[in-house]
């Protein structure tokens, strides 16, 4: 009985790992992945390479951020040179238009001042443009009072302009034309020189359609010349 006992092979026991020990981390990890994420997790290399790429991360934001700002300084530097330019280019304008309006009313005055002043130094020629006189071509005056209607020809060339062109460089644009009427009705040579160079001044004969230019112009037709 004792022999038999003897020859038996008694296998060694082996204590069984606690249920924290690492042999039984691992196990329990290679089973579960989830166990195996929490496990890399709480690795402390892992750990460090992770925040390393978070703080990566925040500085990229950061730049991000910084280049979206200076991207909008840009933007609205931009519009506000825009802005500014607009207003200087207005002010121009303006400034532009200004020195136009008086540009043109001193020439304007300057060529009125110099007609009235062919009529002060020679008054003799005012009845055959305010006066209504008439005068026949046989007279001896009547080549000084063609060159006089010329020259007034020329002032309302430029003068019939002003009411459509620059009416609003005039308070009273409409007086230029009230001015060239009258001067018709008032003046038969006036009529008389404007139809013999009508291909001069087409911008002038429709005054001869005037009511006023008509019904002048029938009176005179009426008189006699030299009984003005």
């Amino acid at each position: 009985m004792s022999d038999k006992k003897s020859d038996e092979i008694i296998a060694p026991v082996v204590p069984a790992s606690p249920a924290g020990s690492p042999s039984n981390t691992t196990a329990v990890a290679a089973a579960n992945p989830e166990a195996q994420k929490w496990a890399k997790i709480e690795d402390p290399e892992y750990r460090g390479r992770d925040l390393e790429l978070k703080r990566q991360a925040l500085r990229i934001q950061k730049c991000t951020f910084w280049i979206g700002f200076a991207a909008l300084l840009v933007s609205v530097s931009g519009f506000m040179a825009v802005v500014l330019t607009v207003r200087i280019n207005t002010e121009q304008e303006k400034i532009a238009s200004i020195n136009m309006i008086n540009g043109l009313q001193q020439s304007m005055a300057k060529i009125t001042v110099d007609l009235d002043r062919v009529f002060v130094d020679r008054p003799e020629l005012m009845p055959y443009f305010y006066g209504r006189k008439d005068i026949s071509e046989s007279d001896t005056n009547y080549l000084q009072v063609e060159a006089t209607a010329v020259t007034v020809l020329d002032v309302f060339d430029i003068a019939s302009s002003q009411p459509d062109r620059y009416k609003d460089q005039w308070k009273h644009p409409e007086a230029w034309d009230e001015w060239i009427i009258d001067t018709f009705s008032e003046s038969p040579v006036l009529r008389q020189v404007l139809r013999k160079r009508a291909d001069w001044y087409p911008g002038l004969t429709n005054y001869l359609s005037k009511p006023e230019v008509e019904a002048a112009e029938q009176e005179s037709k009426t008189t006699p010349a030299g009984n003005n």
